[in-house]
């Protein structure tokens, strides 16, 4: 109850559980009291974040900008800017080196890639004959079943267990097959 009491964004958030912690007991008021609202409850730090309670997003700024301590928002902006410049400046040149050694993707990109292609359970993969169009085949996954159909059955006959191709009632040389 005392860290919901902390986290406490509002007055009357912080009021209504300053009130459930009362009911706890009185000594628990009491020293929550002694150390100081401003100290220990966000919706009166004044902005500040202390200890554990700093989010995310501070840590994170804070470190991108970890040499830009104490300046003002100028050299800040100027800092940001030319760190930028340096990544993309180092990013461009490591892509220009991939382009000529005729290399299409990158080698994080080609990684991506290859590990979904390895996860994945539904592909069609297109192979090259010697000649003609390109050879499809496709891999089946549980969602390709012919279950929900029921068992394939003879256009020509209407019995299961055969095809059209297979019916013994067909003529042809493939009827010879069953008899």
């Amino acid at each position: 109850m005392n860290c919901s009491t902390g986290y406490s964004r509002t007055e009357q958030e912080y009021n209504k559980n300053y009130q459930r912690l009362k009911e706890w007991g009185e000594a628990y008021t009491q020293w929550c009291d002694n150390i100081g609202v401003e100290i220990w409850v966000l919706a009166f730090d004044g902005g500040h974040c202390w200890e554990h309670m700093t989010t995310n997003f501070v840590e994170c700024i804070n470190s991108v900008l970890k040499g830009a301590r104490n300046l003002p928002v100028t050299a800040i902006v100027r800092s940001t800017f030319y760190r930028l410049n340096e990544l993309f400046t180092r990013k461009s040149a490591e892509a220009h080196e991939l382009v000529r050694n005729r290399f299409t993707y990158s080698k994080f990109a080609t990684k991506r890639v290859e590990e979904s292609f390895r996860r994945a359970e539904n592909i069609v993969v297109n192979r090259r004959t010697t000649k003609g169009i390109p050879k499809s085949t496709r891999y089946l996954n549980e969602m390709d079943s012919r279950d929900v159909r029921g068992p394939r059955r003879c256009t020509i006959c209407g019995r299961e267990g055969h095809s059209r191709s297979r019916c013994p009632h067909h003529a042809g040389p493939s009827s010879a097959r069953g008899h």
